[in-house]
This record gives C-alpha cells, sequence and structure tokens, in this order.
C-alpha cells in the first residue's frame, strides 16, 4: 500500500458519508531507517488526509522524545479538528502506518499497513518546521505562518496554494 492508495480509499470512504464530518485524525508512522524527512513525511500525512480535511491546520502543539527519533505533533484547524501525528524513526524492522479518522457519524481505520511505500516523489514537504521546533522549544501552541496572517488562502491536496 502506498500513500496515493490510502488517499483514494479514504476518499471513497468519506464520498460514502458513512463517516459523515471527519473531526479528527490519529496516524501513527513509523520508519525503519533512522533518517526520515520530519517536514515531507508531514507533508505526505496531510496530502494523504486530504479528502477528509479540506482545511489547512492553523495551529500545533509538539513534543520530541529527547533520547529518540520520535514526534508527536497536535495540529487544529481554525474549525477545531484536529489530527494527531506520531513520527518514528529507526528502530522498527519496516516502515508501518496506522491510521483511524474519526466522523461525527463514523470511523475509518487501517491498522498496521508494513512496509509502507512513502512514494517520496509525491510528498510536499510542509515549509513551517520552525513552528514545530517553536512548539518543542516553549512547551505551547504555535499559530502556523499562513495562519497568523489570516489572508485567502486555498487548501487543496493538503497544500496551501
Amino acid at each position: 500500500m502506498n500513500l496515493t492508495e490510502l488517499r483514494n480509499a479514504l476518499a471513497q470512504a468519506v464520498a460514502t458519508g458513512k463517516l459523515g464530518t471527519p473531526v479528527s485524525a490519529r496516524v501513527h508512522v513509523q520508519f525503519a531507517d533512522a533518517s526520515c524527512e520530519l517536514p515531507a513525511v508531514i507533508g505526505g500525512v496531510l496530502r494523504m488526509l486530504s479528502p477528509a480535511f479540506d482545511e489547512p491546520p492553523a495551529r500545533v502543539r509538539a513534543r520530541k522524545h529527547a533520547d529518540a527519533q520520535q514526534w508527536n505533533l497536535l495540529l487544529q484547524t481554525a474549525t477545531g479538528r484536529t489530527i494527531f501525528l506520531t513520527i518514528g524513526c529507526g528502530g522498527a524492522k519496516a516502515s508501518s502506518l496506522d491510521l483511524l479518522v474519526i466522523g461525527n457519524h463514523g470511523i475509518a481505520q487501517l491498522q498496521g499497513a508494513d512496509d509502507f511505500d512513502w512514494e517520496p516523489e509525491t510528498m510536499s514537504p510542509i515549509d513551517w518546521l520552525a513552528s514545530i521546533d517553536e512548539a518543542i522549544a516553549s512547551g505551547r501552541e504555535i499559530a502556523l505562518p499562513a495562519n497568523r496572517d489570516q489572508g485567502s488562502r486555498k487548501w487543496s491536496d493538503g497544500v496551501m496554494e
């Protein structure tokens, strides 16, 4: 399974109406390789989730494990929808992904997608890594740069245009 296939499956789940309005997502990504590109992984996850979350994250809370390559991010949209993302780099036999999307009428779930293909060529890295670092250092919620100025913006395919 790869990001495109998972994105298409999520789009189908949303289109059936069985989820209702997606309000929350929980994503756990684990890489076998100790060197993973955090901005690209976050961008890939947001692109994958774009059929369910049609607005950009507005705020982030973040923690990083002191001894390991693991990040926990809580992203919140301006309307209060949330994405909780855990990313681990190294320490796994194979890359894997677990996903839970919660809607106001139902859930969509994928557990244990082992040997997940990340398709690096399809990822659009985020450009707000400094905001994650600021959230980690301060222990506070940080407004993301695109949302500090509430001007017009368009969100499609998980990428700010």
